[in-house]
């Protein structure tokens, strides 16, 4: 009897996948690539088996290797676009959205996903860009429809957003999701009751549709009702609802904290020293959730010399050092930090300069925010000497609090849904931050939010000097006209709930 050829074990994978035998299903494709290993249909196969696997960089490997092979297939590089969306990797993803529409101009898919992948960067305007092109090719989509309001409702048109998701409603009555979105618009503007009926009939249409995004917004609902018993339940029932899906390892941050603490010291700054890419003067503002990073970035975006970004600037360059410096490996390897390339330092600056400009087609001075850079804060400025951090702290109860409020859709906020471990995240952040300012004194200004909030003339005019920017009037106005009431509603907010938060703080 003849062994099976490539085309044979190719099928009989492909069964074995259909029905959930995955093991077996990668054993024969594996059996077929060692007979055939340029066989393009192979790579995708086996690529589409371990994304389904949830294995995605593996599932990468393979499509980058069908790619390779034959590079006008639409289907791949869609599948590929996916794969790299679901790793975060969002600019790279909408790379290959782009290799899609070189062959099919016209694919709504692809269009679709460039928006929500503009939107995952903050890139708004070509989000909203992005998913009015699907809608001309596929008009009143309900889905596109539904991530076109979730762009604008991002983008602060809320007003927009509610008409955008009463047209999904319009076509698909019972869109739990959009139902849902609708509410959180409305609560945006203060339209609690209206907000109250979508939520409802969001959860009486499908209880289980993301039922912990619902108890967030009734938390926010009951808190502006000041009801703050009522708030407390659904904001708890929310966070131990995310908290059943969440893998997190506070116990590896800690590990690399330590590591950088011990490892990453003013000496390198000597090590490298002549290296980094000197022609961006970018400004980025860290900060742990619910600090104030976004409106910080609105009032010094008022600037003629500078260019919002949003995350994408920072999610570029964590990207490009992790891409560039792959020996770093999280930060666990000691040798690795020790170790530092002058050259390899150099280029990521350039390179992550280079994209961030060529993502935002822009030549004045980037600002953006940067929740999740803490631990490259080092790296980040050995690659950019002339980059300026604004890190901006908040009060600890606040702070925590506050966070524990909120739903984020990132892997990297697993760490929120209980206290205790947002309090040692909070932790580990300021005593990195304060590492950092340290080693790279001239290079870091820190302000609290509440400062910001009580005297911020005097704290604008400090980051200005601190970025080397012209002070405007246009500061204040912004500020007056948008945060005047912040202080009351924004300081001491944790104390409302003072007797469920007790054996916490």
């Amino acid at each position: 009897m003849s062994n099976p050829n490539p085309q044979e074990l190719m099928a009989k994978g492909i069964k074995h996948a259909m029905a959930g035998r995955h093991n077996q299903a990668l054993k024969s494709f594996d059996k077929a690539l060692r007979l055939a290993p340029n066989e393009p249909a192979l790579w995708f196969n086996k690529g589409n088996l371990l994304s389904e696997m949830h294995r995605l960089k593996e599932a990468l490997v393979c499509f980058e290797k069908t790619t390779t092979i034959v590079s006008n297939n639409p289907q791949v590089w869609f599948a590929k676009g996916i794969t790299l969306e679901r790793l975060q990797r969002y600019q790279d993803a909408i790379d290959c959205f782009d290799k899609v529409l070189a062959i099919t101009p016209d694919n709504p898919e692809a269009w679709l996903r460039k928006g929500i992948n503009f939107g995952s960067l903050k890139s708004y305007e070509k989000a909203l860009s992005a998913l009015d092109k699907a809608l001309s090719i596929q008009p009143n989509h309900p889905e596109i429809l539904f991530y076109k309001g979730i762009a604008l409702r991002a983008s602060g048109q809320d007003e927009l957003a509610i008409n955008v998701f009463k047209q999904a409603i319009r076509v698909k009555p019972d869109f739990a999701e959009a139902w849902c979105q609708l509410g959180m618009a409305n609560m945006a503007l203060y339209k609690f009751d209206t907000a109250l009926t979508s939520y409802n009939k969001s959860l009486a249409l499908n209880p289980d549709y993301r039922e912990a995004l619902l108890h967030f917004g009734l938390g926010y609902i009951y808190q502006n009702l000041e009801d703050y018993d009522i708030s407390y339940q659904h904001f708890e029932k929310a966070n131990k609802l995310c908290a059943l899906e969440s893998e997190h390892d506070l116990a590896g941050l800690s590990q690399k904290v330590e590591t950088l603490l011990m490892n990453f010291k003013p000496e390198l700054r000597h090590q490298v020293s002549g290296s980094g890419y000197t022609e961006d003067q970018s400004i980025l503002i860290i900060g742990l959730p619910r600090t104030g990073k976004t409106m910080l970035e609105n009032i010094i975006g008022l600037s003629s010399n500078t260019a919002k970004t949003g995350e994408s600037a920072a999610g570029i360059l964590s990207s490009t050092i992790e891409k560039r410096m792959p020996q770093l490996n999280n930060y666990t390897s000691v040798s690795a930090i020790q170790d530092l390339d002058g050259n390899q330092v150099t280029e990521t600056g350039r390179e992550s300069s280079t994209s961030i400009r060529e993502l935002h087609e822009i030549s004045k001075r980037v600002i953006g925010t940067a929740p999740n850079l803490d631990l490259h804060v080092g790296i980040a400025l050995l690659s950019l000497p002339n980059l300026k951090i604004i890190h901006v702290a908040r009060n600890r109860e606040d702070n925590i609090f506050e966070i524990f409020t909120k739903q984020f859709a990132s892997h990297a906020y697993q760490y929120t849904y209980n206290i205790p471990d947002i309090s040692e995240k909070y932790d580990s952040h300021h005593k990195i931050m304060s590492h950092w300012k340290k080693i790279f004194p001239d290079s870091i200004h820190t302000i609290n939010f509440e400062d910001l909030l009580c005297d911020p003339e005097m704290e604008i005019k400090r980051i200005l000097e601190f970025c080397d920017l012209p002070y405007e009037n246009e500061y204040m106005e912004y500020m007056n006209s948008n945060y005047s009431s912040m202080p009351e509603k924004a300081i001491g907010v944790w104390k409302h709930y003072e007797k469920h938060l007790k054996p916490y703080f």
